[in-house]
């Protein structure tokens, strides 16, 4: 089971028929399972991190600066474009 798949059993579990994936963009699951840094275009703001997700029962994903963050992070959303992923020390362009 990935870990996507666990946090939608463990939310459905917690909320029930409350529960939405609605805001949850399918684009970053492969990223939020993996882990691995993504560069993105958010509203004209390149912003670069890791993939993570909010809680309650209509979760959205966020993008985690720095693995040391704690508090704000940014939305991500259909609207954000993914413009790059971690390759080694850099990244490479979609």
């Amino acid at each position: 089971m990935s870990k996507y798949d666990d946090l939608i059993a463990r939310k459905k579990n917690e909320y029930g028929k409350k529960f939405s994936t609605a805001d949850l963009d399918k684009r970053f699951i492969k990223y939020f399972n993996s882990g691995e840094r993504i560069k993105v275009n958010d509203y004209g703001r390149v912003i670069y991190g890791n993939v993570g997700v909010t809680t309650g029962f209509k979760p959205v994903f966020l993008m985690i600066r720095h693995s040391r963050q704690i508090g704000s992070s940014d939305v991500i959303s259909k609207k954000t474009r993914i413009i790059a992923e971690q390759s080694g020390m850099g990244y490479k362009d979609l």
